[in-house]
């Protein structure tokens, strides 16, 4: 957590109260942090502190659930076949994925929002 202006154990104390149902504003009050930084704090980490991966997609880490097994092996059978995992410029992961446009019906199941 380095570069937080904040102490680690402020954002621990903000989770936690946050877990505990506290809204917003009155972490804010009690910590001493402003509600923008409480709220985004609560985006970005999970309870106990560690970075949440993007909330792009249900993630069993963030989440706090058990892995499918089904799509985490579908999904690494294609990583394995033609992907790669690389470190994007703002240190967050980027998995990425090439199919064969001869099995439009695969291409079309692991296309993303994006295209």
């Amino acid at each position: 957590m380095a570069g937080h202006i904040r102490s680690s154990v402020t954002l621990q104390w903000a989770l936690e109260l946050s877990r505990a149902g506290l809204p917003d504003r009155r972490i804010a009050e009690v910590t001493g942090a402003s509600v923008a930084t409480v709220a985004r704090w609560r985006q970005r980490y999970r309870p106990g502190g560690a970075p949440r991966c993007g909330g792009l997609a249900a993630c069993p880490a963030c989440e706090e659930s058990a892995l499918s097994a089904k799509p985490y092996s579908e999904l690494l059978g294609v990583y394995l076949g033609a992907g790669y995992i690389a470190r994007t410029k703002n240190r967050s992961w980027l998995l990425a994925l090439f199919q064969d446009r001869r099995y439009p019906g695969l291409v079309a199941r692991w296309q993303g929002p994006h295209g």
